[in-house]
């Protein structure tokens, strides 16, 4: 564990009591340093003090709600942040040529089954809602992950 490092985590219940019995046989310092909140990502607000986090990571979120509620998201991890802190989203992502790559826009399509008001991803979609939500989106990077399949998307607030 990374010395002093703090980590809230906004998840769903199932996945905050499998945590806490994660956490439960890690040492005393880091069950200090590691919090859960339950937290329903389509909800409007976010049970955390505002300017409080230097990072927000959200790992396959994006794809998997209602395009409308995208942007809540972004606008609440911004609210969530201090100055200069920043967004990390990971996804599921087409290029922004919408032409590729084959396992990223399949794992993209079965989304569709569960979400069929999700968006498709790709790095413009993302980055056009980070700058909606106040991040400067002439500094907002990307980054493949999983080759093929996923990448991430950093944005910078100011």
């Amino acid at each position: 564990a990374t010395p002093g490092l703090r980590s809230t985590v906004l998840e769903l219940p199932e996945v905050c009591r499998t945590g806490e019995g994660i956490k439960a046989q890690q040492s005393e310092d880091v069950q200090s340093r590691v919090n859960f909140v339950e937290l329903d990502a389509t909800s409007p607000s976010w049970p955390v003090k505002d300017g409080a986090y230097d990072v927000v990571l959200m790992s396959y979120i994006s794809g998997s709600v209602p395009e409308p509620v995208i942007g809540a998201l972004y606008a609440n991890a911004f609210k969530a942040l201090r100055p200069k802190g920043r967004l990390l989203v990971h996804d599921f992502m087409v290029n922004d040529s919408l032409d590729g790559p084959a396992l990223g826009a399949l794992w993209g399509l079965q989304h569709v089954t569960v979400n069929a008001d999700g968006l498709g991803l790709c790095p413009r979609e993302i980055v056009g809602r980070m700058g909606a939500a106040g991040f400067d989106a002439s500094r907002c990077e990307t980054m493949e992950m999983i080759h093929g399949m996923t990448k991430l998307v950093v944005a910078h607030k100011a």
